[in-house]
């Protein structure tokens, strides 16, 4: 086991909501539940200041505060690619998102000696856009093959960027790589057409292009590579395929994609032992036991097995919240909606 002095786990976000409440909700959950890695060095990383009373919260907490360079205005995520120059001691360096919940130890999946992170959730590409995406930066199509968890599509190896394992001797070459790649995906985004299409379908027009670029930037400086369990990045905005047994998976990080209450309650999924861990962290963190946007959640996923869109989760919490509805009325009501006549 790696001593925790030598582990650097960091994140990077913008100082604004929902961000804000999120990378305090990461760095609290590291010092309550990391165990060991709750003594490594962690740090935020920013590209533009922050208030007094967010850096004091902060600092109380143990996270050191540094300043980054803005990459690129068209695609902010990318900005995580910085994290790779933070000028600090360590021999691993783990990034996360800030919509990340640490529930244990997981120190013993650390290795030094290669990149570790998890495929990521589904595939929007396919096998023969990724090989054009290859052709077009003269490099060849890696030939392994691995399932990814939500969809079960064949895929190439492209990783979640939202945790990752980087031991510091790759980390000066895998930025100069993945920084060149991502520019040039920027830079011709509308020549690749079959990605420029694809983005149409997300709430970012240059969606994923980091994942893209880091997919690039390993197989061109041939760096070694092993995969996370999902313990290790365990997504709670849709089910996971049945093939990777979900239920028996008591994640050690969650990766809950800004599902949360105004209250700050993280929402719950379909699996029990994620819940068991969700409620734990929602209860240390003295979170209000009394929400309505939680129990509308639930409902929703209780019976039309998704989470509530926003309308939904607004309009049923709002009337719950003046006594103006029951929870067996939301049940009713649901239950005569054409979604779940025909789901």
């Amino acid at each position: 086991m790696l001593d925790p002095s030598k582990i650097l786990i960091a994140t990077q976000c913008t100082p604004i909501e929902p961000w804000k409440s999120e990378v305090l909700r990461l760095f609290k959950s590291l010092n309550l539940f990391g165990g060991n890695l709750a003594q490594a060095k962690k740090v935020a990383c920013f590209s533009e200041s922050i208030d007094e009373n967010f850096k004091n919260e902060l600092e109380e907490l143990g996270v050191k505060i540094i300043f980054i360079k803005s990459l690129d205005s068209r695609y902010a995520y990318a900005n995580k690619i910085q994290m790779l120059q933070i000028k600090e001691e360590y021999d691993v360096l783990i990034t996360l998102d800030t919509d990340i919940i640490v529930t244990g130890d997981f120190s013993n999946y650390i290795d030094k000696n290669t990149i570790s992170t998890k495929i990521v959730d589904t595939d929007p590409l396919g096998l023969e856009n990724w090989g054009k995406l290859f052709e077009f930066f003269k490099l060849d199509t890696p030939s392994d093959r691995f399932q990814t968890c939500i969809t079960n599509d064949t895929t190439i190896p492209w990783f979640n960027s939202g945790v990752l394992f980087i031991p510091k001797k790759f980390s000066s070459q895998l930025y100069d790589s993945w920084i060149k790649y991502n520019k040039k995906i920027l830079e011709n985004y509308y020549t690749l057409n079959f990605m420029s299409k694809n983005s149409s379908t997300h709430d970012h027009k240059f969606a994923f292009t980091d994942q893209y670029a880091l997919a690039l930037a390993i197989h061109e400086i041939k760096l070694p590579y092993r995969l996370l369990p999902l313990d290790l990045n365990f997504s709670t905005h849709h089910h996971i395929h049945e093939s990777f047994q979900p239920e028996k998976i008591s994640p050690l990080l969650v990766h809950y994609h800004h599902l949360v209450s105004k209250n700050g309650n993280l929402f719950h999924c379909k699996y029990e032992k994620t819940n068991a861990l969700i409620n734990n962290i929602n209860s240390k963190l003295n979170l209000p036991n009394l929400d309505y946007e939680l129990l509308v959640d639930d409902i929703y996923l209780e019976l039309l097995g998704r989470h509530a869109d926003n309308i939904g989760l607004s309009h049923y919490s709002s009337l719950l919240n003046d006594k103006k509805i029951t929870i067996s009325n939301i049940k009713e009501n649901i239950k005569n909606s054409n979604e779940f006549k025909t789901k």
